[in-house]
């Protein structure tokens, strides 16, 4: 059986952590809650322990409020409010490599 797949490599673009042209997209309204996974790290699991994740904001650690919770490869915006608008990127290692994956969440 042959199996056919395409594959994007991009370059992260100048001072971010990501490529723009490569991310997810996640629309929640004002006062909602909204979910934020990291995508695709299934294959990066060791046996049954999920992944050590860190989540950014526009590429910067960030100190989150009170109902912002992180959790597994979840991050929960309680009360999305429009300065939760950007850019959301987890990281974890595996084998001594960083993976990264970026969602912009557009509030309404």
């Amino acid at each position: 059986m042959k199996v056919s797949m395409s594959l994007t490599v991009a370059e992260n673009e100048l001072g971010l952590c990501y490529n723009s042209t490569i991310r997810y997209l996640e629309k929640s309204e004002i006062t909602r809650t909204k979910v934020i996974s990291c995508p695709d790290t299934e294959d990066y699991k060791t046996g049954k322990q999920e992944p050590d994740i860190i989540w950014y904001k526009e590429c910067k650690p960030k100190l989150w409020r009170s109902v912002v919770v992180q959790k597994e490869n979840t991050l929960l915006i309680e009360d999305v409010q429009e300065e939760d608008s950007g850019n959301y990127t987890c990281e974890l290692k595996f084998e001594g490599k960083l993976i990264r994956r970026t969602t912009e969440l557009k509030v309404t």
